[in-house]
């Protein structure tokens, strides 16, 4: 893992023996715990990122469609389907 907590995937594959659990979720979902996980990354972080990107090709605008569409139904919480 990084100084910043961000664990990247060269740092998970030099590792084959320790294992690292990200929790991946809107950021009204902490609370300032890591609910049991290593490390966390929130939606709207990656969103900014996502943004800010100029490696990423042409799925940027459907990759920022769906992470936008996520945090606006967590907004409703959990819905019974």
């Amino acid at each position: 893992m990084s100084e910043t907590g961000v664990i990247t995937l060269a740092g998970v594959l030099e590792r084959d023996t320790d294992y690292r659990t990200v929790l991946v979720a809107p950021a009204s979902y902490f609370y300032g715990d890591l609910k049991g996980f290593d490390a966390r990354a929130n939606y709207e972080d990656i969103v900014e990122w996502f943004s800010l990107s100029t490696t990423i090709g042409n799925r940027r605008q459907y990759k920022l469609a769906l992470l936008h569409s996520a945090i606006e139904k967590s907004t409703f919480g959990y819905q019974c389907e």
